[in-house]
């Protein structure tokens, strides 16, 4: 026999709420009856609002979080509301004895499970529930389900106190993370790492200044107006200690107030930070670090030394344009032509896609004499 959720201890949420949308209700009815409606048409008011309070609502949300921690909040936001959870028996023929949960661990290290599903809410009206699920591709808590219409408020109130939780009391919050699947990142321990010895030249240590400034004292740097946002690159050969170094800082950083990511893939680099907003607002921000994030700089190389000069357009994939100039007039002409080619993009889809030009017409305008002066200019 299949076996559902359902909150306990309910009564006194539900009937706090109640007793609020029944007082609203009470008063809109004692208005209409005091204006000049008509007595046949204040019995059908009535009638109208009875059917109302018995009618099912639909609810669907989405939240941007990852999985364990989207689950999890949404639970705490339950039981806040309603109540502990308790399993109820499923009596249909096609039930099973299963539960569905997930395993969450917590940021001291231990280990809950939280269920996962569907949520049964008997108490805000027949085959009233939540179904919690997620999807994998665009990292969303999926909520939905159905309750009595004069309920409504309370899934509202779930759903913001999970917002709040996953704003204010991440598991992930002031830890250090290692991301191989960006819906499920595994809380790494750096316990030990200042028993691991490292020597750094002053050159070096004078260009950390910068980073670990902003590590150690964010708050000083906003008094200042020194923004927290921040990137260097750390560059040496395999077996150097980049990676250490970048660890060192990550304990330093959890420390105080801020929480690490580790990025083994660089593929993964503009869904991770989307995904480290939700984390962000949870301390001073995110630290990102990036292994082989240098294969950019290959890139580039690679492209000088077919071209013997510098591109002036960067795209990076999930992250932005970036336009190299030196001269501020050129840039935003450029800005202006990204922009085009954004629009053109998303028109021609419209129209079944791109017709690119031959490579014939291209050489032909690339060496066109009126393009060569234009690009002069």
């Amino acid at each position: 026999m299949a076996k559902n959720i359902i909150p306990q201890g309910t009564t006194a949420a539900i009937a706090a709420r109640v007793n609020k949308y029944e007082e609203s209700q009470k008063q809109r009815i004692i208005e209409v009856c005091q204006s000049n409606m008509k007595y046949a048409d204040v019995l059908g008011f009535i009638e109208g609002e009875i059917k109302q309070s018995k009618k099912m609502a639909s609810f669907k949300y989405t939240l941007l979080c990852w999985k364990p921690d989207g689950v999890y909040q949404l639970n705490r936001a339950i039981n806040e509301v309603f109540g502990s959870a308790v399993s109820k028996e499923d009596k249909s023929p096609s039930g099973n004895s299963n539960i569905d949960t997930v395993d969450v661990i917590l940021a001291d290290g231990s280990r809950t499970k939280v269920p996962f599903g569907k949520i049964s809410l008997e108490e805000l009206g027949e085959d009233s529930e939540i179904n919690i699920n997620y999807d994998n591709d665009r990292h969303l808590l999926l909520v939905k389900g159905q309750c009595q219409f004069k309920y409504q408020s309370l899934i509202d109130d779930i759903v913001e106190r999970t917002k709040e939780l996953l704003a204010t009391e991440s598991i992930y919050k002031n830890q250090a993370l290692e991301i191989t699947n960006l819906s499920e990142p595994k809380i790494m321990t750096l316990a030990g790492i200042d028993k691991q010895f490292m020597v750094l030249s002053k050159k070096t240590e004078f260009e950390l200044q910068p980073l670990r400034s902003r590590i150690l004292y964010p708050e000083k740097c906003i008094a200042k107006g020194i923004p927290l946002k921040y990137g260097c690159l750390l560059e040496g050969k395999y077996g150097t200690g980049k990676t250490l170094l970048a660890f060192k800082l990550a304990k330093d950083a959890v420390n105080n107030g801020w929480s690490f990511v580790y990025l083994k893939d660089p593929s993964l680099l503009a869904e991770t930070l989307r995904m480290c907003k939700v984390v962000d607002r949870s301390g001073h921000g995110v630290i990102v670090f990036v292994e082989d994030i240098d294969q950019a700089k290959a890139a580039l190389d690679a492209f000088m030394a077919e071209n013997d000069k510098e591109p002036r357009l960067i795209l990076v994939q999930g992250v932005g344009a970036f336009i190299m100039e030196d001269d501020k007039g050129k840039a935003a002409k450029a800005q202006l032509l990204v922009k085009d080619a954004i629009k053109l993009a998303v028109y021609a889809e419209s129209f079944g896609g791109p017709l690119h030009m031959t490579d014939d017409i291209t050489y032909f305008i690339t060496h066109w004499e009126a393009e060569a002066y234009r690009s002069k200019k």
